[in-house]
């Protein structure tokens, strides 16, 4: 039996990405975990206007809610994709803390570059997922490569 995780930067939607981790997933008949990070938290001690504030606060709620919505979406919507197990977690961690912790008990961690390009993203998938010896090899090799269209 089979799980991937995958971490998610949304809770409201799925993008494209998703998709092909779902086709995965059914395709190997493993579960799926969806790991949604939250973003970093507002410090409110540096907020002066009480009109921000309270558009903060209400900001805040809305965040809340759609995280709270999600878990039960991200379900039914796989279990529609046919994936036969799904999860959802959320956290405050970083995402590499995360991800290190929920390695653990997964057999495929499945990144899906988010579409804000303007995140350290990459960078830090980078530092989780390769890890480069003090003498750098002459070449990489790659290990597997399997293309999977969205359709299955």
């Amino acid at each position: 039996m089979a799980d991937i995780i995958t971490m998610m930067g949304e809770c409201r939607q799925w993008n494209q990405g998703l998709h092909y981790v779902a086709a995965l997933a059914e395709r190997i008949d493993a579960g799926l975990t969806g790991l949604y990070v939250k973003p970093s938290p507002i410090d409110f001690t540096t907020v002066e206007s009480a009109a921000l504030y309270a558009e903060l606060v209400d900001l805040l709620r809305s965040e809340k809610e759609a995280e709270q919505d999600a878990g039960p979406r991200f379900v039914q919507w796989a279990h529609e994709r046919h994936v036969p197990r799904a999860r959802w977690f959320s956290t405050d961690q970083t995402p590499i803390v995360a991800l290190r912790s929920a390695a653990n008990w997964h057999d495929l961690c499945a990144v899906v570059r988010p579409a804000d390009e303007t995140t350290r993203f990459a960078h830090d998938m980078g530092r989780l997922l390769l890890r480069v010896p003090n003498k750098t090899p002459r070449s990489l090799q790659c290990v597997s490569h399997k293309e999977l269209s969205a359709d299955g």
